[in-house]
């Protein structure tokens, strides 16, 4: 389960049987402002990253490898706060 916290704007992998923390991605503050959501990818290695931004400028989502690695940035509306993804099965 990763879970993200504004404040410090980082990403948190918990344990979701035990709750416990099992380590902790900082997200670059200069690419996202705000960390409101996150969503594991199919592929296991990628996080999809809501940015909030200021309430004023765009916000952003940022494509995340599980290491912290930045893969892509795109800018998208005001004060954005939810990504969903269409599977198909």
């Amino acid at each position: 389960l990763w879970v993200p916290t504004q404040g410090d704007d980082r990403i948190h992998a918990v344990d979701p049987l035990t709750g416990a923390r099992l380590r902790s991605l900082n997200v670059p503050r200069d690419q996202c402002k705000n960390v409101h959501q996150v969503l594991a990818m199919a592929d296991g290695a990628s996080l999809a990253v809501v940015c909030e931004g200021d309430h004023v400028s765009p916000g952003s989502l940022l494509v995340l490898g599980t290491d912290g690695a930045v893969k892509s940035v795109t800018a998208v509306g005001t004060f954005p706060d939810y990504i969903g993804l269409w599977r198909t099965p």
